[in-house]
């Protein structure tokens, strides 16, 4: 096991830190200035950190004019970075003036936001109109100030294109995202031939006590949330609530009992319920 304290140097060619981490999701933000200008810039410490309300965040090394503007405005928006958009992505990355515009530099068009004043890239398939809920100084564990800020913001209008919509469900392959590896030109894309399930452990306790599944068991796996049981009696019925047949089969409804050799089983949906996970 080869092993180092961050403090004495890591001994390798390359930091191997980032690329242990890794892949991850790119922060592609934009923002807009007090005086009208704007600024695109990628961001490869990003992520999603609360779903209700949904917040998102990105780290900036050093004091830049994405985190410069997102503080005298206090909203940014976030772009999706696709294959397509790589380099041109790639190109918002170089270091330039503050009056110059990388949508400009990188042949990107400036969509107005419909909640937030900053734009969004147009040819981006998702993007994210953020407020901003904090700016926070990093500090190391002996209270040390790092130049390093993490900007939160919370999401208020989301944006999908349509053609990445099936069924209700967002195709995550589909966007064809692209992510940060290790190094200075290292990146990933992932595809639906990675994608693979695994269902969570039920950590709730039925009626009698008993754990809500067992080894082998379908029990507690059988609807994965609320939604899906809602929808499973629909489907059992044959209409919605309204009396009308469902338009469009609930992913959340799959079951156990789909895979049966009867396709018409339907299962006590009262019983299973004082043991369902709500899984999100």
């Amino acid at each position: 096991m080869y092993v180092y304290e961050p403090s004495d140097g890591h001994g390798l060619r390359h930091d191997p830190f980032v690329a242990i981490v890794a892949p991850r999701p790119i922060g592609w933000i934009s923002t807009q200035g007090v005086g009208g200008g704007r600024n695109l810039a990628p961001y490869s410490f990003f992520n999603a950190f609360n779903y209700r309300p949904p917040i998102i965040g990105f780290s900036s090394i050093g004091w830049k004019d994405t985190l410069r503007n997102a503080q005298e405005t206090g909203v940014v928006v976030w772009n999706l970075a696709t294959r397509a958009l790589a380099e041109r992505m790639n190109q918002t990355s170089a270091r330039y003036a503050y009056s110059e515009d990388e949508f400009v530099r990188a042949g990107v068009t400036p969509e107005p936001g419909r909640l937030v004043n900053a734009p969004r890239v147009a040819e981006s398939p998702v993007a994210f109109e953020c407020k901003v809920s904090q700016i926070v100084a990093m500090r190391t564990a002996a209270g040390r100030t790092v130049d390093t800020w993490v900007v939160f913001g919370e999401v208020v209008a989301v944006q999908i294109n349509e053609d990445l919509i099936c069924d209700g469900v967002y195709d995550k392959a589909g966007g064809a995202p692209i992510m940060r590896g290790g190094g200075t030109e290292e990146y990933f894309t992932i595809g639906a031939e990675q994608r693979f399930a695994i269902a969570r452990p039920c950590s709730r306790l039925s009626s009698k006590g008993q754990a809500c599944r067992k080894p082998g068991s379908t029990v507690g796996r059988l609807f994965p949330c609320r939604r899906g049981l809602r929808q499973r009696r629909r489907l059992a019925d044959g209409h919605d609530h309204l009396g009308e047949a469902p338009a469009v089969r609930c992913p959340h409804a799959m079951t156990a009992i789909d895979q049966t050799s009867d396709p018409l089983a339907v299962p006590d949906t009262h019983a299973f319920e004082r043991i369902l996970c709500d899984i999100v």
